[in-house]
């Protein structure tokens, strides 16, 4: 059955467009470069995160965990921060590593990328994969406020092949709103027409 309901449809697609536009991670974590090294390959990665964020030592609201490493050989942070490994959720065979923020006081978010670290692996080709952060916002109802937030990205991880089979990977947050606005429109929609 096709439905012609325009108004209902562009009510639909404002609103998912809305919710949409408010999904979105304040820790946006970036590979900046591959390099050989020896048999193995360094993946370098560094973060840049909203102005309005606040990034703290000593608690896990200064993170960026990568899921599903394959060939992890080593993990190294650079000053201010620590890398750790451990078997991950989803595959155990294989390896999710975490950049946990350690340096003095708080960090404000860095206008320019931050450089947090490298994952050593013996695999040079790379594949989309999947990253969790968490990290300080803003609080919407106590001005000058913090409140603890998180989420998930995307960035490229070392890959088992060149068509991918490394790292498990997600729709974006926003994509998910997205659809589930979307579809439930559409059910209302159908709801009404019977």
């Amino acid at each position: 059955m096709i439905y012609s309901c325009p108004r209902r449809l562009a009510r639909v697609f404002a609103l998912a467009a809305l919710c949409a536009g408010n999904a979105h991670a304040a820790i946006v974590l970036t590979l900046d470069s591959v390099t050989p090294f020896g048999a193995y390959f360094d993946y370098h990665y560094s973060i840049t995160a909203s102005s309005t964020d606040l990034i703290t030592a000593g608690t896990d609201q200064g993170y960026v965990t990568l899921d599903g490493i394959p060939g992890l050989i080593t993990v190294e942070a650079q000053t201010g921060w620590q890398a750790s490994g451990g078997a991950s959720s989803a595959d155990p065979t294989l390896e999710d590593v975490t950049f946990t923020y350690n340096g003095p006081g708080n960090l404000a978010p860095p206008s320019t990328a931050l450089s947090i670290g490298l994952i050593r692996s013996s695999y040079g080709n790379a594949s989309l994969g999947t990253y969790a952060w968490g990290d300080l916002g803003p609080d919407p109802i106590y001005q000058n406020s913090y409140i603890p937030q998180s989420g998930l990205g995307q960035v490229s991880i070392p890959s088992v092949s060149a068509n991918g089979g490394g790292g498990g990977t997600v729709p974006e947050p926003g994509t998910l709103a997205l659809l589930g606005v979307g579809l439930a429109g559409l059910a209302a929609m159908r709801r009404r027409e019977q």
